[in-house]
């Protein structure tokens, strides 16, 4: 068990710390250090370290955003590991009782704890939320309920702390001896207007005074694009190297593109050598593809990438990091043909529906194009990923009785 040791997680090719649990923040471990600057003191101190895991993330993702929405008929997913529920109409629920019932079902259903934070607004929430992480006596669970706790807790705020935030206002509000979050609230209306990005300044002290001035987002609007871009996990040289990466990462947003229901009008990708090199001078070069009629099918969209990196390679470059985005998105049902093209074919569209359950039911990659490869040695470093145990059979627990 893992619960309650330090533990950090690397970025990409296992190069920079870029998640800690509070044990290994304990221990002065900076967020973004490389980790070879680090490794005494994760030896030292017995430091757990894993790779990133995308697959298992996201899958554990969607079990926990399945599980809240089971608690509000409203629920808008911000992120990977954060959501908003409205709780509208629950006036009669001890919310903080509530809110307990939700983390236990959480850690029975899913197996990972969470932190909750109740209030009027989205703001008041998040900094409940903040609360609730930093003082074990609440349980997880803290809620602004009144304008006296509202006032109290905003006192203790940072206004470094508050959602929205960035260091460009934070420096403007220090000049000015604005430093916590209930000063924050208190600014003038025409201040904050003039002051704070406009409108967006306005509705930030409003929704600090408890004034919700942002709706819940029950539709998440679709993507403008969609990229897939990683760094090699080795230097990169041949071409046939180049267009398995391209493949497979066309793939992957292909099938993004199809869970959202949409089709692209443009494919663009790069391919670059390492910029920070002191040894070999850099290269960077692509191409965007305008189709003659937008699709969503993996065969159409890998092919013109790999037609045009037969132009746009070139010999003899060590070749670092590749990626594609796809671009000019539309709902697949607003395609039109012209009078020289057509869009998917019905064949095509089960072909790729059929790629996708496959892949979904056994694992990313069970099913891809011979151009994606078999090797594919120049993949992302990953030496310490814990196995993907929900999404992969062979990565499945044995349970001996």
């Amino acid at each position: 068990m893992l619960e309650g040791k330090p533990i950090v997680v690397l970025s990409n090719n296992d190069g920079c710390i870029i998640a800690r649990s509070n044990e290994a923040k304990a221990f002065g471990i900076p967020m973004g250090v490389p980790v070879h600057e680090v490794k005494s003191i994760i030896t030292e101190k017995g430091i757990n370290v894993f790779s990133s895991n995308y697959t298992l993330y996201g899958d554990m993702s969607s079990r926990m955003m399945r599980t809240l929405g089971e608690f509000s008929p409203e629920m808008e997913v911000y992120s990977i590991d954060e959501c908003f529920l409205g709780l509208s109409g629950f006036n009669r629920f001890n919310l903080h009782n509530y809110g307990l019932l939700i983390k236990k079902t959480m850690k029975q259903n899913v197996g990972i704890p969470c932190s909750i934070g109740i209030g009027s607004t989205k703001t008041l929430a998040k900094i409940a939320n903040k609360v609730a992480k930093k003082y074990p006596d609440y349980e997880g669970v803290f809620v602004i309920d009144s304008p006296e706790k509202r006032i109290e807790v905003l006192k203790t705020i940072g206004v470094d702390d508050v959602w929205g935030i960035g260091r460009k206002y934070l420096s403007k509000l220090n000049a000015v001896g604005i430093h916590t979050a209930y000063q924050l609230s208190t600014v003038c209306k025409d201040w904050a207007q003039k002051n704070l990005g406009g409108v967006v300044g306005l509705r930030l002290v409003h929704e600090l005074n408890g004034l919700s001035c942002l709706p819940l987002e029950l539709v998440q609007e679709p993507k403008k694009n969609i990229a897939s871009t990683r760094a090699f996990g080795k230097i990169v040289t041949s071409k046939d190297e180049l267009a398995e990466a391209l493949s497979v990462y066309t793939a992957r947003g292909a099938s993004k593109l199809r869970a959202e229901r949409s089709v692209a009008k443009q494919i663009s990708y790069f391919i670059r050598s390492n910029p920070f090199s002191k040894t070999y001078p850099y290269f960077s070069t692509g191409h965007s593809i305008t189709l003659p009629v937008a699709t969503s099918d993996t065969c159409k969209l890998t092919a013109a990438v790999l037609r045009s990196l037969e132009k746009t390679f070139r010999p003899g470059v060590r070749y670092h990091k590749a990626g594609i985005m796809l671009s000019f998105l539309r709902p697949e049902g607003s395609v039109q043909d012209d009078l020289f093209s057509h869009g998917d074919t019905e064949q095509a569209k089960v072909l790729m529906k059929t790629l996708d359950e496959l892949n979904r039911r056994y694992g990313r990659d069970t099913l891809a194009l011979g151009s994606a490869g078999f090797k594919r040695d120049w993949g992302t470093r990953a030496h310490n990923r814990s196995p993907q145990y929900t999404t992969s059979w062979s990565d499945l627990m044995s349970v001996r009785g």
